[in-house]
């Protein structure tokens, strides 16, 4: 299994890498890994790397796109799923998941030139994407002692629970219906919670649990949502006196929630551009990614997106006083003007 580093690792950063202590938090989606790696950053102190962030951005990155496509077998690669199980097993093994563990494994190690206590929380479904990840940190200097893998187990309830209010939140926030949202994923079905705790079960069936090859790891169960979570996390972790002592759960789970939404409300803006992006807006993210990012988060932060909304508008009008909100987002993401 090739797992070269693409990043230059220049001797400096190898002796920070080499005393940094990693922890990969691996989960099935919408289980608590994001809010682990968060409660990690902002209330320990730690750097969180998302490894959401290359899915989440594949709209304005080609590299991104390639490898997020490659490792669901979409776009150019869908053609992956007409081969026999044997032929997907092998492709997989050989260069279905590679370049996109590259990239959050490559971000990890950038994120120890500044800190000496990483966290990346990714999904890695497979035992083959977990360990790829762990061997490309060990190749450039990691200590095995200083790599903590720690899996999170939530009930299916709660777990399903928790995850159709997230995707509510996300479909809202991307203007279209719950519907035309999963069937944009490959997933027409998913109408209501019924369906969507049907297609949760077909989607989490490729689920691999921790491996014997992946000892030593930790199992945290977080299914009851509260502080008993935390001082686990922080027990597995040896870091139990390092929490700040003036601080509720509530304040804890308020600060890292608004963390959250934040990158939920980026992503949402980025979904909307998927569904309703003109031709011009799909060549500025592609041509000046940052202002165009920019441009989207101003209209989050200002309350306009939802205003501004397909769903609510369907209509022109030459006068420009009472121009659609559809057309005047439009405007603005194009020009960075409300003509």
């Amino acid at each position: 299994m090739n797992t070269s580093s693409s990043i230059e690792i220049t001797e400096d950063h190898r002796k920070k890498i080499e005393s940094t202590q990693f922890v990969f938090v691996h989960a099935k989606s919408a289980v608590g890994k994001t809010f682990t790696g968060d409660y990690l950053e902002a209330i320990q102190g730690w750097t969180h790397i998302d490894g959401d962030f290359p899915l989440k951005n594949k709209d304005i990155s080609e590299e991104y796109k390639d490898a997020t496509d490659r490792m669901q077998k979409k776009g150019k690669y869908h053609c992956i799923k007409e081969k026999s199980k044997e032929e997907q097993t092998e492709w997989w093994m050989k260069e279905g998941f590679q370049s996109y563990m590259t990239i959050i494994a490559n971000h990890t190690l950038e994120a120890a030139k500044d800190s000496n206590r990483v966290v990346l929380t990714h999904a890695s479904y497979t035992e083959q994407q977990r360990l790829f990840l762990r061997e490309m940190l060990l190749e450039v200097g990691a200590r095995s002692e200083n790599i903590n893998v720690v899996f999170l187990h939530c009930d299916r309830d709660v777990h399903y629970e928790g995850a159709w209010k997230r995707w509510n939140h996300l479909v809202a926030a991307s203007g279209c219906t719950l519907n035309q949202f999963f069937k944009s994923l490959g997933y027409p079905s998913v109408v209501d919670y019924n369906s969507f705790c049907q297609f949760q079960d077909f989607f989490f069936s490729h689920w691999q649990g921790p491996q014997d090859s992946e000892r030593p790891y930790e199992v945290v169960d977080v299914t009851s949502r509260d502080i008993s979570v935390l001082d686990y996390i922080d027990k597995v972790l040896g870091i139990q006196d390092t929490r700040p002592k003036d601080m509720t759960y509530k304040e804890m789970e308020d600060k890292i929630k608004a963390i959250d939404q934040k990158r939920d409300e980026e992503f949402g803006a980025k979904l909307a551009a998927r569904f309703n992006a003109s031709e011009k807006e799909k060549e500025l993210a592609k041509t000046e990614p940052n202002k165009y990012v920019a441009r989207r988060s101003s209209l989050v932060e200002g309350d306009k997106f939802a205003a501004m909304s397909l769903k609510d508008y369907d209509y022109d009008d030459d006068d420009d006083d009472s121009r659609p909100p559809k057309s005047r987002r439009q405007s603005f993401l194009e020009t960075g003007k409300f003509d």
